[in-house]
């Protein structure tokens, strides 16, 4: 029977120690001579039929036992998590301290695991959200000004009817039906940008209420994977700017490490986020319906290829995180 110990470790990690019986190390080994000995040729003898002293002597059983080794570990550390009710987030970390076949084997494990969180009194939080600004007719004139400019500039060779300014047939030109649309175009994409901004700022301040009230160790393999997905979308954006990664880095005059370094903290913030979100979801038992998942891939049909049922679980906890975030800000905007 297997002994084991477990020690929680910081940044949400355990140890834990495992003792191999000698007796079950042993039984591998033999499992494996036998299958071994299957494929070894002894002159004069069908395969599988020499006496097992001929046999060993071809075997190379250092080998064995290394395979021995490799295909326990694993197996026992399975064994041992899930006796302890542990779910692994990256593969462990092996360190065999006793590797004697003829001793019990004993080895340690350390194994990133999903954080506790502690989301404190997260239902007493209200934020005063901001008062939209009214968009006024000087900010109008002031995007059609810069519009027209550029327009003008990119304008290779200039017309003889060009026009002189933005009107009817600038407006026209770009798009518009006229400057009366072009204007109206205009007040509603500031208006829209007015009602993002105030969203954001209050969504903003619930999330940093939310952070101040909860507790818990972020997993370092969790905050790499998010800077890892942060470096794609910067490195997409980079790209559909015509500008090469190499440039970037100049521009700023970082090494790619000192851009990983300046994202790191809006990588960490990002998966205490994800994670607070997800125990609130869970404490509220907010989930989401067949018929939401199924309007998802209405309007986003599954990617040829890809796994269907990996897909479904993805699209329903991005719809649990989107409603438990929205949970929030109802529960926020109420008056106390």
């Amino acid at each position: 029977m297997l002994q084991k110990v477990v020690k929680k470790l910081p940044k949400s990690e355990v140890e834990v120690t495992v003792t191999i019986p000698r007796a079950v190390v042993q039984s591998e080994i033999d499992r494996l001579v036998f299958e071994e000995s299957q494929k070894v040729n002894v002159d004069g003898f069908r395969p599988g039929k020499a006496p097992p002293d001929l046999v060993a002597s071809k075997l190379d059983m250092q080998a064995i036992t290394s395979r021995a080794f490799e295909s326990m570990l694993p197996r026992t550390l399975a064994e041992v998590l899930k006796s302890e009710n542990i779910i692994p987030l990256d593969y462990p970390r092996y360190v065999i301290t006793q590797n004697d076949p003829q001793k019990d084997i004993v080895y340690r494990a350390t194994v990133p695991v999903k954080p506790e969180v502690s989301v404190g009194d997260y239902q007493t939080i209200r934020i005063q959200k901001g008062t939209q600004k009214p968009v006024d007719e000087n900010e109008i004139q002031t995007v059609l000004t810069t519009a027209f400019a550029r327009w003008k500039k990119q304008r290779a060779v200039a017309q003889p009817n060009d026009p002189l300014g933005p009107d009817d047939a600038f407006a026209a030109l770009i798009g518009a039906k006229d400057l009366t649309t072009l204007r109206a175009e205009i007040r509603t994409e500031l208006e829209s940008r007015a009602r993002y901004t105030v969203e954001k700022m209050f969504e903003d301040a619930l999330l940093d209420a939310l952070l101040a009230k909860s507790t818990l160790e972020l997993p370092d393999v969790l905050v790499e994977e998010e800077l890892s997905r942060m470096m794609g979308r910067l490195q997409e954006v980079i790209r559909t700017s015509k500008m090469s990664f190499e440039e970037y880095l100049q521009k700023e005059q970082k090494s790619v490490e000192e851009l990983k370094t300046s994202l790191r903290p809006s990588a960490e913030r990002n998966v205490k986020i994800e994670l607070m979100l997800q125990k609130i979801g869970e404490l509220q038992n907010i989930q989401a319906t067949k018929e939401e998942i199924a309007a998802q891939f209405t309007n986003h049909p599954t990617h040829e290829g890809h796994n269907a049922a990996e897909e479904e679980a993805v699209v329903s906890h991005i719809i649990r995180q989107s409603k438990t975030l929205q949970f929030l800000k109802d529960a926020a905007s109420k008056t106390i």
